[in-house]
């Protein structure tokens, strides 16, 4: 039997921390789709970064949220996300990339 606890809080997380960081990508990361930029923060951030978000997202952004996101969004794995728009994902996935 198998357990649908995990993906459940999984999406609950992924859910809460999109609505604390979404205020913020939208300020400081310029140029590309809020959508996309908050895909990328959430999927480029880690375990200890993204309890903090969730923690700190009861009250809102605060200056914690908008270090860690500002932390994630400059990282190499964000930065090569960001370049990533739909063509070359179905670009990458027809070269088998």
């Amino acid at each position: 039997m198998t357990s649908t606890v995990a993906p459940v809080r999984d999406t609950l997380a992924r859910d809460t921390a999109r609505r604390a960081i979404t205020p913020v990508v939208i300020q400081r990361v310029e140029g590309i789709p809020t959508e996309r930029a908050v895909t990328c923060v959430l999927d480029t951030a880690d375990d200890a970064q993204l309890n903090g978000i969730m923690q700190d997202s009861l009250d809102g952004p605060t200056q914690m949220t908008t270090r860690i996101v500002t932390d994630i969004a400059f990282s190499e794995p964000a930065q090569v996300c960001f370049r990533r728009g739909p063509l070359w994902r179905w670009l990458g996935r027809r070269a088998g990339i």
